[in-house]
């Protein structure tokens, strides 16, 4: 019987700890992935979210980037995303920013035509995956390329 009162007055912390666990961010609550090469990470699924887009296989689609301060630091940060995961109008972008050290840290998605279209609108540029698939590089046009 002492044992199940010791075990009873240890409830209020576990369940605390519990609650706090259960409502956390899951992308924040993993260890930061930071990167010398957002677009390399986006494109080969190297950061938490990585497996939502479909940037695999000989099917080409193309990459979308703006680069722009999206956290007010001065530095220049970079958004990426692709095109079939948008549909006819818009769609998530995957928001890197640019540490001090020069290497970019994963920070969220957001959404194009709510959180980022009145910056990105005339920075938007894009490139063929299959080109980056194929080189390791990105030929970028200003606006998006169909």
């Amino acid at each position: 019987m002492a044992r199940i009162a010791k075990s009873l007055t240890r409830m209020p912390g576990i369940i605390a700890v519990l609650a706090l666990a259960a409502t956390a961010d899951p992308v924040s609550a993993m260890a930061a992935i930071e990167t010398d090469d957002p677009l390399k990470a986006f494109v080969f699924d190297q950061y938490p979210r990585g497996s939502d887009y479909f940037i695999k296989g000989n099917r080409d689609t193309i990459l979308f980037r703006c680069v722009a301060d999206f956290n007010g630091d001065a530095r220049s940060d970079i958004t990426l995303s692709e095109q079939s995961i948008w549909g006819n109008r818009t769609g998530p972008c995957e928001i890197f920013t640019q540490e001090p050290n020069g290497r970019f840290r994963y920070l969220r998605a957001a959404d194009y035509e709510s959180d980022l279209k009145a910056r990105c609108g005339t920075l938007l540029e894009s490139c063929s995956a299959k080109e980056y698939l194929s080189s390791g590089k990105c030929t970028w046009q200003k606006g998006i390329a169909r």
